[in-house]
């Protein structure tokens, strides 16, 4: 049986070494003080049925970075931002199953927005990352 608060916690170890990030956390805090941070969100599953006794079971995980966008320097943050991704995709590359929590993931999407609805604008990045596990039946 996967242990989901493990595989969260095991993500947040990834995101602590990724280079440039300050703070990570395995869940979505209600509010940000540092930046770049990163989060993560267990974001839902699908399961498939196999022949054998086996299901294959995929955990949707969404990794959030934020970068601060400071209003007179737009440009650095969209450089940065996209510096993070990387880093990231790349440091996810040396863990390939989270720390034994999983078979394999990889990073399927992501998407970059802004942010301006709290005190502190921010880009957003969200990547999905897919966990791919097999459950007896």
């Amino acid at each position: 049986m996967t242990d989901l608060n493990q595989m969260s916690k095991n993500i947040q170890s990834v995101l602590e070494d990724v280079p440039g990030i300050k703070v990570a956390y395995d869940h979505e805090p209600q509010k940000l003080t540092t930046f770049p941070a990163a989060t993560v969100f267990f974001d839902g599953f699908e399961q498939t049925e196999g022949t054998t006794r086996r299901s294959t079971v995929n955990l949707r995980w969404t990794i959030r970075l934020y970068i601060a966008l400071n209003t007179s320097d737009v440009k650095t943050p969209q450089y940065s931002i996209r510096e993070f991704i990387m880093k990231t995709i790349k440091q996810f590359r040396t863990d390939l199953s989270l720390g034994g929590t999983c078979l394999y993931h990889t990073i399927s999407s992501g998407d970059v927005f802004v942010n301006l609805e709290q005190n502190n604008p921010m880009l957003v990045a969200e990547l999905t990352l897919t966990a791919t596990n097999e459950e007896l039946m």
